[in-house]
This record gives structure tokens, C-alpha cells and sequence, in this order.
């Protein structure tokens, strides 16, 4: 077969020349190209491009292709997509222009019988003149990847779920549920919310609470015989202080019954030890020195003085007995020492020359953390009786 010249450089010659037929097609490697360039027998080189007959081709020294599978940055691919960078950040970037479009990464499950059955997205929209996007993921049974934004994330860092417009850090139009399967503690606490103090607070769970739901008997006051399972919502303190992990500090239960292990009160008494009268100077302050309960320890046996540990409003009863024959008894609640500004303190009066009289009143008072609140004896007095059963209180509680 004689040679074919084209512009005097290019030829055949033998079986291993270039082809060119009469549609133009050009062989290498090939008499009978089937395409523009048919490369037969050995690999293509366009400058560091590489289009191998092997099976493996190299692009631009970054982009290569193996079995099916790209590799970007590695010539050994694990996956369809193997993007790899050795130094520095590896991005993908998707980007559309002009207002309404929407730039998106889609992900379709088909079934064997060919059709789809399930979709899923990552897209970003921006509507018109919108200065910030708003990245959206989405989840459907189409490709529609617009109508079904399942979450948004906006620019400013709001967190939608269930809404493309969140109004808050986190926005969930529907119901909220958290689950526990009973490894985090014990089989009898379910789902959990933690809550950190501000920013700028002191590192550590030293400012951590929980709210939870539990399950139980005896650690939210309830008799371990019997039906006495319950179940409720619980607010915990989670600290860096093992005496104060886990600490309940308010639980809810089913039934309505609020159980509030902490909350400030006390009942006082005077126990003077022996029988008799006591207190009979007027305007001396009263100190309770014996208590039955004393939850908080606000109240002082020492003073006679309960201290208020925060601002709100407070219950308190005082109750005395004299048994003078010839003089009134007068009680007195007061506030850091002052009387009242309506004062409703109890006063007894001689009557028949007989003693052992008894006298009480209350009070629903509002205090600022640190006031105190104790008792006095009036303007005049006949004493107060302390020996035998104790005739006397002061007893108190925070209502809230």
C-alpha cells in the first residue's frame, strides 16, 4: 500500500502508521477508525494529559480515572469520588448565577425495579436580592428538591427545623422528643436537654443542668412498697463536684405532686431546758434554739433568726404561752429588728388572774435575699413559758 501524505509530514507506513479514511476519520494505531481520532493499541498524550488504553488516564497531572471510579489528586481511588489534598483545605464547590437559581447536591435511591423511590439534597437558595443564602437539606420522594426542605441553616447561624425561617439559634415548627436507652446512667433516666450557664462563665460543668424524664420510687419520695412506680420530668445539676453531681433539685411527677428537696424552711423552738418563765424583759429578741426541721440551714439556733437566701415571698407562724397571772404577753415578728409597718403580732391579756395562756399568729411576708425575720417581745411582757412540752414556734417556708 503506497504511503498517504498529509501536509507533507504526516504519513502511513506498514500497519502501525496513521489512517485516514474517507470521511475524514483519522487511525492511529488502526486502518478503520470509528471516530474523528481512533486510538488503538497504545495510550493518547496531549501535553501531561493521558488517556491510556488501560484503562487509567491522568489529566492535567491531578485528575485520574480508574475502573469507573475518579480520583482528584490520587491515582488510587477508593470510592466513585476520591478527592485528595496533602497540604491545605480540599473543597468542592457548586455554584450557580443569576437570582432564583439554586446551586444543589442530590442524592437518589432507586429501587430494583427501577424507579425512585426516595430523594435527598443539599442546596442553597438565595431569593431575589437576598443578601445571604440560606442552605437548605432536604428529604422526599422526588427529585423536587425546593418543596421539601426538611432543615435550614441561615446566614446568621439560625437553625431551622421544620421551617425555612427560623426566628432563633434554633426554631422547630412540630414536636420535640429525646429518647435515652438507658446507658447514659441508669435504666430509670430517659431523654435529656443540657443547659450551660452564659458564655464567659468560669470552664467545666460547674454551671451544667439537665432536664430529664425519670422513672422511680424512693429518690422522689415515694414508699418502696407497693404501686409506687412513677414517672416524671426532673431539673438535675451536673457539676464538676461529685457531691453535687446528679443532684435533683425539682421533680414533676405524673400525678401533679411537685417534690422540691431544697426549698427553704424550718420549724424552731425554745427549749429552755427546765420549767418556768423566760423572755420576760420587753423588746428582747427571742432565739428559738432547738429545730425539727431546718432544710437549707437558713434558720440560726444561735440568733434565733431565719435568713432569707433569696428574694420572694415567705410563710411564717410564731406561736408562744405564758402563764403570768398579773402581767399582758405582747409577741412581735419583725423584719432586720423593725416592726412591721402593719403589724398583726399576737397579744394576750391577764383575765381572771389565771396563767398558762396561748397565743399564735401568721404572716405571708415578701423579703429581699438577705433580710432576716425573728421574734420579739412587745412593749410589755409577761415572759415566755419554755419548760415541759415546749408552747412555742416559729416556723417558716419559702412559698416561692
Amino acid at each position: 500500500m503506497s504511503d498517504i501524505r498529509f501536509n507533507r509530514w504526516l504519513h502511513q507506513s506498514g500497519t502501525g502508521g496513521i489512517h485516514q479514511d474517507s470521511s475524514g476519520n483519522i487511525g492511529i494505531g488502526t486502518s478503520v477508525p470509528t471516530v474523528k481520532v481512533d486510538v488503538q493499541g497504545g495510550d493518547l498524550k496531549v501535553g501531561d494529559q493521558i488517556f491510556s488504553s488501560s484503562g487509567v488516564s491522568t489529566f492535567s497531572s491531578g485528575l485520574n480515572v480508574t475502573g469507573g471510579s475518579v480520583g482528584i489528586g490520587t491515582v488510587n481511588p477508593d470510592h466513585n469520588l476520591h478527592i485528595f489534598k496533602s497540604a491545605g483545605d480540599a473543597v468542592i464547590t457548586i455554584e450557580s448565577t443569576g437570582n432564583g437559581n439554586d446551586s444543589a447536591l442530590e442524592f437518589v435511591r432507586t429501587s430494583s425495579a427501577g424507579d425512585r423511590r426516595g430523594a435527598g439534597s443539599i442546596y442553597v437558595t438565595g431569593d431575589t436580592g437576598a443578601t445571604e443564602a440560606k442552605m437548605h437539606f432536604g428529604v422526599g420522594h422526588n427529585i423536587s428538591h425546593g418543596q421539601v426542605s426538611r432543615m435550614t441553616i441561615m446566614g446568621n447561624g439560625e437553625v431551622g427545623i421544620g421551617t425555612d425561617n427560623p426566628s432563633s439559634k434554633l426554631t422547630v415548627d412540630g414536636y420535640i422528643e429525646s429518647s435515652g436507652d438507658g446507658s447514659y446512667a441508669s435504666t430509670s433516666e430517659g431523654g435529656q436537654i443540657v443547659l450551660r450557664a452564659p458564655r464567659g462563665q468560669p470552664s467545666g460543668t460547674k454551671y451544667r443542668y439537665a432536664i430529664d424524664n425519670y422513672w422511680g420510687e424512693t429518690s422522689y419520695g415515694r414508699a418502696t412498697s407497693g404501686s409506687n412506680d412513677v414517672s416524671g420530668i426532673r431539673f438535675v445539676r451536673e457539676d464538676d463536684n461529685s457531691a453535687a453531681n446528679g443532684q435533683v433539685l425539682m421533680s414533676l411527677a405524673e400525678d401533679g405532686i411537685m417534690h422540691l428537696p431544697y426549698q427553704p424552711a424550718f420549724d424552731a423552738v425554745y427549749d429552755a431546758a427546765s420549767t418556768g418563765m423566760n423572755y420576760a424583759t420587753a423588746n428582747t429578741e427571742i432565739v428559738f434554739n432547738a429545730t425539727n426541721n431546718n432544710r437549707g440551714n437558713h434558720f440560726s439556733t444561735t440568733t434565733g433568726r431565719f435568713t432569707a437566701p433569696i428574694t420572694g415571698t415567705y410563710f411564717f407562724s410564731i406561736g408562744g404561752m405564758s402563764n403570768s397571772s398579773t402581767q399582758p404577753v405582747w409577741f412581735e415578728l419583725r423584719v432586720n429588728g423593725n416592726l412591721l409597718t402593719n403589724p398583726h403580732n399576737p397579744y394576750m391579756s391577764v383575765q381572771n388572774g389565771s396563767g398558762y395562756r396561748h397565743i399564735t399568729s401568721q404572716y405571708t411576708l415578701q423579703l429581699n435575699d438577705g433580710d432576716y425575720v425573728s421574734v420579739f417581745t412587745g412593749g410589755v411582757t409577761g415572759g415566755l413559758y419554755g419548760g415541759g412540752n415546749n408552747h412555742n414556734h416559729f416556723v417558716g417556708y419559702l412559698i416561692g
